[in-house]
């Protein structure tokens, strides 16, 4: 609450002491007041502590600090961003992934660095969590980048129904020639879901 009442009487610049100082509390719940306040009072010098707190131990914070820093798309942030592809938990690979989708959807968004973030996602095709491959698989649809069309092919006959639905949703938003034959099987096969087969 301290927290809270401070950012809203002060400019977020001056406080900025303070919440480095919170963000070194051991409540985690102290932390994400920081990392939330920090997201929506936006400010140059704040990114530093976002940035901090992709390494926090709680998940919940790790998450947040990945949201907030997608909000202020900045290039600066972008080579932390891509370290959090190899985060431990499966919520934080599956949420960075998806900010690389937010970037691609919207071109204006970091623009001559989002794209590094491709041959990233192209691996986390092969996550053991099928969550996480249809978070990449969604973000390389959005991407429409050619380089993504034959790993999304291999991952057209993945074993969780919900993958091969995103998996083709991401090689028609693409649009190459190439996978029209791979996708035309997939809509004439009987056995695969109705919700699979939609997508194609």
């Amino acid at each position: 609450l301290y927290l809270k009442w401070l950012v809203a009487s002060s400019d977020i610049a001056s406080v900025l002491p303070e919440l480095e100082a919170a963000q070194q509390d051991e409540d985690p719940a102290v932390r994400y007041t920081v990392i939330a306040l920090l997201k929506a009072r936006p400010h140059s010098g704040s990114l530093d502590l976002l940035v901090r707190a992709l390494t926090d131990e709680d998940l919940k914070n790790r998450v947040a600090a990945i949201q907030a820093i997608q909000a202020y798309e900045s290039e600066t942030s972008i080579r932390w961003l891509l370290r959090m592809f190899r985060d431990p938990a499966p919520q934080v690979r599956s949420t960075v992934a998806n900010a690389f989708g937010f970037f691609y959807r919207e071109e204006e968004a970091v623009v001559h660095r989002k794209y590094l973030a491709i041959p990233y996602l192209i691996r986390l095709l092969q996550d053991e969590n099928s969550g996480v491959r249809q978070a990449a698989a969604r973000a390389l649809g959005d991407a429409e980048r050619y380089r993504g069309v034959q790993p999304l092919l291999a991952s057209l006959h993945d074993a969780e129904p919900g993958v091969r639905a995103d998996v083709t949703r991401a090689l028609g938003l693409i649009r190459e020639r190439e996978a029209i034959p791979a996708l035309v099987d997939l809509v004439n096969d009987p056995n695969q879901l109705p919700a699979v087969r939609a997508q194609g």
